[in-house]
């Protein structure tokens, strides 16, 4: 299965009109609240972002709210185990309302459309939550619950379910001793970089180096008929890594294995221009042709794999 994802990040407005999600500024923004109360690992504003416009590139039926993603934000914060940095982000947004405290009878299928709407995971995570909020509810004899309860239930499962790991610090990179010689490379000469993994929502995401890419294998000219040959020695390197990585998953956080990777090349548009494809005929053929070189290759991986440019 391949999953095309494309720019721009459309969400609803309190208007419920569609608009451009900025996700440099919310990682911006995240940046400097971490620095402000003194977090080196500034790099989770990145994984924080890259979740968040997962998660809305996930709504292919209707575009979510932009008040939902930010309150997403404060969740996946607190969830990571940063309230501090939650807070402070809470308190540059407008005022929420009030949330529903309305106790009602549940069932397994309403705990998953729950965990759905409120948390970053795919739907075969969310139903394997749903059934560990399902053992613990009934557990604890709970005949009604509040959607807030049952959001901080499974919040509260994921972390102990983390192996108590340090979310602070990038994962431990055991794949690593196990990749090929080529795939080191690529990795150490900046053509593939891996954004950090957080051991709570562990998706692992690869961003293609255009211009080293470019620098590397087509002479430092970009064209039409030098571009096949470097993405078609790149991509399955990617794979490769991206194997490794889900491997590692599957044996340390079994239950968060199904995550879809990514292979993006972040800021298209823009990295065509300063490569010097300025014509706007010439950037719509690089990146049909992109599109269907990565599709070709990540198609060959045994699992999907979401291609965002």
């Amino acid at each position: 299965m391949i999953c095309l994802a494309t720019e721009p990040l459309l969400v609803r407005d309190h208007n419920g009109r569609l608009v451009d999600f900025e996700a440099s500024e919310l990682e911006t923004t995240l940046a400097e609240l971490f620095r402000e109360l003194g977090f080196s690992g500034v790099w989770m504003a990145e994984d924080i972002t890259a979740t968040i416009e997962d998660k809305i590139r996930s709504c292919t039926a209707t575009p979510p709210a932009r008040t939902d993603m930010e309150r997403l934000v404060v969740t996946l914060l607190q969830t990571l185990g940063f309230p501090d940095v939650a807070q402070l982000y809470e308190q540059r947004l407008p005022p929420a309302p009030l949330p529903e405290e309305d106790m009602r009878p549940w069932d397994r299928p309403t705990l998953t459309r729950i965990l759905e709407e409120h948390l970053p995971l795919v739907p075969t995570q969310c139903c394997r939550l749903a059934e560990r909020c399902e053992a613990a509810l009934l557990r604890m004899d709970l005949q009604e619950v509040s959607e807030r309860f049952v959001i901080s239930l499974a919040i509260h499962l994921l972390r102990n379910g983390a192996s108590h790991a340090d979310t602070s610090t990038a994962a431990p990179s055991f794949w690593r001793a196990r990749l090929s010689s080529e795939a080191r490379t690529a990795l150490s000469s900046g053509v593939l970089r891996l954004l950090p993994l957080n051991n709570i929502f562990p998706v692992a995401r690869l961003n293609v180096n255009l211009p080293r890419l470019v620098e590397l294998h087509c002479g430092g000219w970009l064209s039409l008929l030098s571009l096949p040959t470097a993405v078609q020695t790149a991509v399955p390197l990617a794979v490769e890594i991206l194997t490794k990585i889900r491997e590692d998953l599957a044996k340390s956080n079994p239950f968060m294995a199904d995550g879809i990777p990514s292979l993006r090349i972040p800021h298209l548009e823009t990295t065509l221009t300063e490569l010097g494809t300025t014509s706007p005929e010439e950037q719509k053929e690089i990146r049909r042709l992109l599109v269907f070189l990565l599709q070709q290759e990540t198609a060959k991986a045994p699992f999907p794999i979401q291609l965002i440019l």
